[in-house]
């Protein structure tokens, strides 16, 4: 599935089948989303992806460090009584030839019975261009999920990025 990035920028983002475009939300500025649906129909895991020109906006990817830093801090600003909420921080891994940097938020709400993580990944493409990847899932307390604190699920969402 392409993402694209104004006029010449493209990036090829190869998936397992598991992982749905979501070809209703598809966009022109460049958003691609993806989704992992469950028994019920319903989406357990949405993924989207970004490409921005870092010829056009020098400072991507510290534009996009301090949003995923200023989602960490509304988060633990709206945590309510009996949630939990932990983060992983700023955190690299080396994907490929790819160095994803991400954090990952980890939520339990106990009104809806809830578990949601919800990362925010950033990787440069050959220094023309910022590949950003979201990660949001939701699951009842009690079942796993399919990502991890330890960010192991960037090794899939970055693992087939073709340029």
């Amino acid at each position: 599935m392409p993402v694209k990035c104004g006029e010449s920028g493209v990036v090829k983002v190869r998936l397992p089948e598991e992982y749905v475009w979501d070809s209703e939300n598809e966009s022109d500025i460049g958003t691609e989303r993806f989704s992992i649906y469950n028994d019920m129909g319903f989406s357990d895991v949405d993924i989207s992806y970004n490409l921005e020109s870092l010829r056009e906006n020098p400072n991507a990817a510290e534009s996009a460090e301090e949003w995923a830093l200023l989602q960490e801090e509304s988060a633990k600003e709206n945590v309510k009584e009996g949630d939990t909420q932990e983060s992983s921080g700023i955190q690299t891994r080396q994907v490929g030839e790819f160095e994803v940097h991400y954090l990952i938020q980890k939520k339990t709400d106990a009104e809806y019975q809830q578990l949601r993580l919800k990362g925010e990944a950033w990787a440069e493409i050959d220094g023309k261009y910022l590949l950003k990847c979201e990660y949001r899932e939701s699951v009842e307390l009690g079942q796993e999920t399919r990502g991890s604190m330890d960010g192991s699920m960037w090794d899939t969402l970055y693992g087939d990025i073709k340029w």
